[in-house]
């Protein structure tokens, strides 16, 4: 993770765009599309296919809720000594799980139009999922 610092503090935009265009520079990497705000078409310019994980909501919520208990619940440490807390996860307004629920729309409305011009695979079920990864192959 090079985005979040340690308390969750959030990078200087312009070190995270470069440190983003050095990794896409590479061969190989994969890269969560979360970030485009902070790096415009930088990653989508330079993939070789987006893929878009576009799986129903009572399929993706409840794993939210499960992972995200289960790691608030355990202390495990995400990156940069971050942990998941129950109340900053559920009742904050930096909540994951409501950033999730309030912008859900508003990407199935976006995302097309976005993606229009490039390689994407749009993977809508567990089964499609499995499928793709196993075309791809292992990781090496």
């Amino acid at each position: 993770m090079i985005f979040r610092q340690p308390n969750w503090t959030e990078p200087d935009a312009d070190e995270f765009r470069a440190r983003v265009a050095e990794i896409v520079a590479t061969e190989a990497w994969v890269i969560d599309g979360s970030y485009q705000s902070w790096v415009g078409q930088l990653v989508l310019e330079q993939a070789d296919v987006v893929v878009w994980l576009d799986l129903p909501m009572r399929v993706w919520l409840p794993r939210l809720r499960r992972r995200t208990i289960r790691r608030a619940l355990s202390g495990e440490e995400l990156w940069a000594g971050n942990r998941e807390s129950l109340r900053k996860s559920f009742l904050s307004r930096d909540s994951l799980v409501l950033f999730a629920l309030r912008t859900y729309r508003s990407r199935l409305r976006r995302y097309p139009e976005r993606f229009a011009s490039y390689d994407v695979v749009r993977l809508r079920s567990d089964l499609e999922v499995e499928l793709f990864l196993r075309s791809v192959g292992p990781a090496t």
